[in-house]
């Protein structure tokens, strides 16, 4: 008894396209960072309000916002992807897809903001 034939891999090419779109906007995103903290607009002078610190930590807020959501977007269109029709298990591959979606943005998200708050204070 065989198997039928494996049918040609499905093509990446469109997601390859969108995650080299989202590479050259992360990169413009990582460079809008160090521009901000090389020019010195993301460092309270020592001994300044609480408040300046804080304000100034923010600016940078953006910056990995835009990150986060350029993350979100790739992490969407590499794992939620349509299972082959006729997939064993076809709502169990969804239900485990949609919850690595949410546990991988939740850590992605978690992981920009604690950097960004962590930067100004290099």
């Amino acid at each position: 008894m065989s198997n039928a034939p494996a049918g040609p891999p499905r093509g990446d090419t469109v997601r390859w396209v969108i995650t080299g779109g989202l590479l050259v906007l992360a990169v413009l995103c990582v460079g809008w960072i160090v521009v901000r903290t090389v020019s010195g607009k993301v460092h309270a002078p020592f001994g300044s309000p609480p408040e300046d610190a804080f304000s100034v930590t923010f600016a940078l807020v953006p910056a990995f916002t835009a990150l986060d959501v350029l993350a979100l977007i790739g992490l969407g269109v590499w794992i939620l992807r349509t299972p082959v029709p006729g997939a064993v298990g076809f709502f169990g591959r969804w239900l485990g897809k949609a919850l690595l979606f949410l546990g991988l943005g939740a850590v992605v998200i978690i992981f920009f903001f604690v950097t960004c708050l962590a930067v100004p204070a290099l």
